[in-house]
């Protein structure tokens, strides 16, 4: 980060500090959406903007760069989006499952799989991996630790929901959009924000595709589910 510091307070091209310092986050375990936020970060304390989009792209391929050369994070972490993998979402899946046999209550009544695809027609690796985190750092705004979440890849991204949570959640109009439905119009709200603030909505498909996919009544069903989704 010194670098690229030093570059860009001098008026110097920091491009090349940029992919610098992407192989560094790399190399040192840290996923592309946690080095995008640091990069953002610097930014918005130097002209209270976003990063420049060729600056966004260097960062990127040097991260990739790193990657490919034999780092590697850890297999129940996306490094691009900064979620959990499909496997981490299965295994909560079992536990989702194992909860509802306990308390008589069926998921495909209690739960749906909120299913975003992001995918636009670039396919550079710097503006995947710059989409992957856009996403990823919205829905973790958006849901935090409440709701389980996962890439799986090739832009899609889901979130298991628990709609009894929802309906506990008060609405000022009772006659308005139902709880689901107040979900997805915040979801695509965090992406388009997020975007922005990046500077990248071009990189975002607009709007994602939203939809809600509702549980199988059985484990291994929403196990194949979740493979079907991915691409």
């Amino acid at each position: 980060m010194d670098g690229l510091v030093a570059a860009v307070l001098a008026g110097e091209d920091g491009e090349a500090a940029a992919v610098r310092l992407g192989a560094a986050r790399c190399a040192a375990g840290v996923g592309i959406a946690e080095a995008i936020d640091d990069l953002a970060a610097f930014y918005q304390c130097v002209d209270g903007g976003p990063p420049p989009t060729p600056m966004l792209r260097a960062l990127c391929e040097g991260w990739t760069d790193e990657q490919a050369s034999g780092i590697a994070l850890g297999s129940c972490l996306d490094p691009s989006s900064g979620l959990p993998t499909r496997d981490y979402l299965a295994t909560r899946l079992v536990e989702t499952y194992a909860v509802s046999r306990r308390a008589g209550v069926s998921p495909t009544q209690s739960h749906r799989l909120l299913v975003l695809d992001a995918a636009t027609p670039s396919a550079t690796p710097w503006s995947r991996l710059a989409r992957s985190a856009t996403v990823g750092a919205a829905l973790r705004d958006q849901f935090g630790d409440v709701h389980p979440m996962a890439s799986l890849g090739g832009d899609v991204f889901v979130v298991l929901v628990d709609e009894m949570e929802l309906d506990e959640q008060p609405s000022d109009d009772p006659d308005g959009p139902t709880a689901l439905d107040r979900v997805v119009t915040r979801t695509l709200a965090h992406v388009a924000r997020h975007a922005l603030q990046l500077d990248v909505p071009e990189l975002v498909r607009h709007p994602p595709r939203v939809r809600l996919e509702g549980l199988p009544a059985v484990y291994e069903d929403a196990e194949r589910l979740l493979v079907d989704l991915t691409r």
